[in-house]
This record gives structure tokens, sequence and C-alpha cells, in this order.
């Protein structure tokens, strides 16, 4: 739960608010470095190749399914 807590901080930290036409920050439109956003994905994927949540269904299966 630390880990996931430490990649949500970092997220969040590393997020702007966009702006609305009239220039008030928005809560609808945000920014995020994209090379945070790509740390997160392989952090992410990381743990859930180490405890994955559901080991007994294919996910490769899964994702070519819904494509």
């Amino acid at each position: 739960m630390r880990v996931i807590a430490g990649i949500m901080a970092h997220v969040l930290r590393a997020t702007q608010p966009g702006a609305t036409d009239a220039g008030a920050p928005s809560r609808a439109q945000f920014s995020l470095d994209p090379d945070v956003a790509e740390r997160a994905r392989l952090e992410v994927a990381e743990l859930l190749q180490s405890y994955p949540l559901y080991p007994e269904i294919d996910l490769d299966f899964v994702q070519s399914a819904a494509m």
C-alpha cells in the first residue's frame, strides 16, 4: 500500500490544473508530464507482475478479446 500511495502522490504532485476559457483554474482539465505518467504506468505494471490481481485469469486473452 505504501508503494501505491507513493505512485499516487508522485502523480498528484506533478499534475497541474488546466484553465477554463475565463482563465480560472479548471477542475476538469489538467496537464501531466508524459514522463511522470509513463513512470507510473511502469511501476504499476511491475506491481501487477509481482502481485497479480487474479492469477487464474489469462489477461492476454482478455485484452485480445477486448480489441
